[in-house]
């Protein structure tokens, strides 16, 4: 007979996306199951962007990612174009409204937003780059803190770089700062900062290293194979680990592919005769 192998699989965690536009069809459908709601694209990206995320059985959903820098701003006063004149304040009824038009629960999902330098803001204001990187950050606390209460798990950080100030304001365990292109360095400044830290695939045996002067930090990996994974698996607590991605574009084969990469086959297969 024979014996089917056994997997173990890692948990799995979306760090958002920037996905294709809706197109016509796309749109009237959603129109019709949300009558008489007030909504523009933006609102139906959030929406659309988790169903191929449910479909596929990703563990930690998250909603949100580049796309959603101009609701952002939209919600910032103070803002005249890309200057900041003035002492800022978020409005967090926009970003609530576009949780309401969410169709799946949104428990254990996150939700992915620009983190403050992303947004390219000039000061135009304060002349201090501390005070007007802490004006910021201060609002984001209390906006986080607002779309936890309305029933989002945690945030993710989209980066352009890594500023250790930044990371020191908004570190927290349901705040993850996810930058794709984070050196080693940065990666040394998020271990101090962060719980969780992302990182590629290719920085993992870097990562292995530092982790021993950080025993409580657990760490995401993006562009998972299937090396990378069994290296994980075979020599270190699972538990400290899970596989993440962004995905850009068309999404649904990306969460696909995401949870195949997450499964290690643990037991050989085997095959035996009987007779």
């Amino acid at each position: 007979m024979v014996r089917m192998a056994k997997y173990f699989v890692f948990k799995t965690r979306s760090l958002g996306s920037n996905p294709d536009l809706p197109d016509r069809g796309t749109l009237a459908s959603w129109i019709v199951r949300h009558p008489g709601m007030e909504a523009d694209l933006t609102t139906v990206l959030t929406d659309i962007s988790l169903e191929p995320q449910y479909g596929a059985g990703i563990d930690t959903p998250c909603a949100g990612g580049q796309y959603y820098r101009e609701r952002v701003l939209a919600s910032l006063t103070g803002v005249s174009g890309r200057d900041l004149v003035d002492e800022p304040s978020m409005t967090a009824s926009l970003l609530v409204r576009d949780l309401e038009s969410l169709e799946h629960s949104l428990t254990g999902t996150w939700f992915c937003l620009p983190a403050p330098h992303a947004l390219g803001l000039v000061d135009a204001y304060y002349d201090d780059p501390d005070e007007f990187s802490a004006s910021l950050t201060t609002e984001y606390r209390r906006v986080l803190r607002t779309m936890r209460d309305e029933g989002i798990a945690g945030h993710v950080m989209f980066c352009d770089r890594v500023l250790e100030e930044e990371a020191s304001a908004l570190k927290g365990k349901k705040v993850i700062l996810y930058c794709p292109g984070a050196t080693q360095d940065d990666l040394e400044v998020l271990l101090e900062c962060q719980d969780s830290v992302v990182v590629d695939a290719s920085m993992v045996p870097g990562v292995i290293d530092a982790l021993d002067e950080y025993p409580g930090r657990k760490v995401v990996v993006t562009h998972p194979d299937e090396a990378t994974c069994r290296l994980l698996y075979e020599h270190f607590e699972q538990g400290r680990f899970e596989v993440g991605g962004y995905c850009t574009g068309r999404c649904e084969p990306f969460w696909s592919d995401l949870m195949g990469a997450a499964r290690v086959i643990r037991v050989p297969l085997k095959s035996r005769q009987t007779g």
